[in-house]
Parts: structure tokens; C-alpha cells; sequence
């Protein structure tokens, strides 16, 4: 009876040994793992907005990049003879007779005078002087400019004109066009579940983006469905350079939001990524980091639990020698 009675008391002990030593570790292991968990969170939600910032800037230079090449395109149009002499007849005339040497980029090519009337190579003409690429060459003096989507006035398409200059004895007589139409290269961006893309002008107008219905009918800078801390932003963003910032945008979730001014041009591209998703890495991290501290407390405790049993043996065996 008193033999039993002993190894009730030696295995009480051991109970309460293994429970004070299990809470300790397990206060400390919950406040080590919070610690890690906020940590690893934070700095994984950071790389991840460094990675689309990063992302944005690749995007921006290959927009650069495609965009310039169009201005390139216009080389044979701008160095041939007839343009550094000829008249406007002539030059039209030459146009429309060479329209099978057109860059398959272009929809259609123009040559535009001082008076503001153009002529296409698929023999259409017009009036352009009210726009923007007419106003760039003869008012600004540019010598060439890349003008933001607009509705062509000679096919009724979304699309936007690579313009550059004519010079004969320095003087600016003309500028050849070369009309793109539109094609969402914004659909190439897929950033996880929620990430997507779009571009807007100098004006706020969206000028590219998945959702065609949007294109030059939504103005992030104006429209009273987007928060006026986000209307702000926009508004910032079109003012060039670059920047991020979490705020509420087109589909009415909290996003993580990255802009880059596309040089050169009246382009601004806009990536965007719902915080719920950045989180959600950062929290898949979190459950494993949880997952093995629980699997490392229960090893501990285990460990705690052989160690002290097999210290308490010789006890038990000197309890018995001194009986016998």
C-alpha cells in the first residue's frame, strides 16, 4: 500500500514538473512565434509590393520600348526624297502609291500639312488641327510625339497616332502618322488571382484596360465612384514619375497600388494588387510557422516527459533498497 502510495507521489510530480515546464514553453513559443509571424508578415507583404513596383517598371520599359518602335517605323516615310522637296500633292501622291510598303503595325499612315487637312494612303482626308499630335509638332515644335487613344475620325477605332515631323531646310512643312489601333497589351499582366493592369492619359481617361467598357468613358481623376483619397492619387500619378500606395480603386477592394509614367508619351501605367492577396501569403507563412511551433512544443514536452521519468528511477530504486 505505502509502495503504491510512493509512485502516485513520484508520478504527481512528474505531472506537475511536465505542466510548469509545458506552460513556460508554451508562453514563451506562442510569444516567440507571434513575434515571428508579425515579422515574417510584414517583411513578406513588403517584398511582395517591392515586386510589383519592380514588375511595373518592367512593364513600363517594354510599353517604352514597343512604343518608340513605332516612331522608328516612320523613318522611310520621313527620309525619302519627296519629302525633303516635294510638295504636298507630291507627297500625297507618293503616299498612296507606295501604301504596300506599309509597316504592318500600322492601320493606316497620314501626312498632315500646316493647314491642319490629312491624307491617308487608303485615300480618306480630314481636318485635324484640333488634336493633340497636330498641336505637338507645329505648336510645341516637337519633332515627333505619341499621342494617347483617341476614336480615329477615319476609321471609328480606338486607337493612337506615332506622328514625326517633316523638315525641309530645317523648317517643319508636314508630319507623317502612323495610326495604331488599339490592342490591350494590359491583358499580358497577371499577377496571381486579383493582379491586373490598365493605362490612363494626361486627362485621367483610362486608356487601356481589359474591360473595353471603360476605355475613355471612366476618368480616375473625376469619377465619384473611386474614393477622393484614390481620385487623388490618380491625380498625382498622371503628374509623371512613379509611386505606390494602398487604396480603394476601380473594383471597389483595398488594393496595393503602382505607377509609372511611360516617357516620352501621355501614358501613365497602372498596376494594381488586392491587399487580400498580398496578406494571404503572408499568412499561409504564418499558419506553417504556427503549425511548427505546436509540433515543436509537443516534442519538448515529450522529451521533458522521458528525461524526468528517467530521472526519478534511481529514486525509487534507493527508496526500495532502504525498505529491503
Amino acid at each position: 500500500m505505502q509502495k503504491s502510495t510512493q509512485k502516485q507521489k513520484h508520478g504527481k510530480l512528474v505531472v506537475r514538473v511536465v505542466l510548469a515546464l509545458g506552460i513556460a514553453i508554451l508562453v514563451l513559443n506562442a510569444g516567440q512565434g507571434l513575434l515571428v509571424k508579425n515579422s515574417a508578415a510584414s517583411e513578406i507583404e513588403k517584398l511582395y509590393e517591392d515586386s510589383v513596383s519592380q514588375i511595373s517598371s518592367i512593364f513600363q520599359d517594354d510599353v517604352y520600348t514597343t512604343l518608340h518602335s513605332y516612331v522608328d517605323q516612320l523613318h522611310y516615310y520621313v527620309e525619302s526624297s519627296v519629302s525633303q522637296t516635294g510638295t504636298t500633292e507630291e507627297i500625297v501622291e507618293w503616299i498612296r502609291a507606295n501604301v504596300y510598303h506599309r509597316p504592318k503595325c500600322f492601320d493606316y499612315v497620314i501626312y498632315v500639312g500646316k493647314d491642319g487637312i490629312y491624307y491617308s494612303d487608303d485615300g480618306n482626308t480630314g481636318n485635324v488641327s484640333d488634336r493633340t499630335y497636330f498641336k505637338a509638332i507645329f505648336t510645341e515644335g516637337r519633332d515627333y510625339f505619341i499621342d494617347s487613344v483617341i476614336v480615329s475620325r477615319n476609321t471609328g477605332k480606338l486607337s493612337f497616332h506615332v506622328v514625326k515631323a517633316i523638315k525641309q531646310n530645317g523648317e517643319t512643312i508636314g508630319f507623317f502618322g502612323g495610326i495604331v489601333e488599339l490592342l490591350d497589351i494590359t491583358k499580358s499582366i497577371h499577377l496571381g488571382k486579383s493582379g491586373y493592369a490598365f493605362i490612363i492619359d494626361k486627362q485621367g481617361y483610362i486608356a487601356a484596360h481589359s474591360n473595353t467598357d471603360f476605355i475613355l468613358k471612366r476618368n480616375v481623376t473625376n469619377d465619384t465612384d473611386i474614393p477622393e483619397q484614390s481620385r487623388k492619387f490618380f491625380t498625382h500619378a498622371i503628374q509623371g514619375g512613379t509611386g505606390a500606395g494602398f487604396l480603394t480603386s476601380l473594383t471597389g477592394a483595398r488594393e496595393f497600388v503602382t505607377f509609372a509614367e511611360v516617357e516620352g508619351t501621355p501614358m501613365t501605367i497602372i498596376i494594381a494588387v488586392e491587399e487580400a492577396q498580398l496578406r494571404e501569403v503572408a499568412n499561409k507563412v504564418g499558419s506553417l510557422i504556427g503549425v511548427f511551433s505546436i509540433i515543436f512544443l509537443v516534442a519538448v514536452i515529450l522529451l521533458l516527459i522521458l528525461v524526468i521519468a528517467s530521472a526519478l528511477k534511481p529514486l525509487q530504486v534507493v527508496q526500495t533498497d532502504r525498505k529491503s
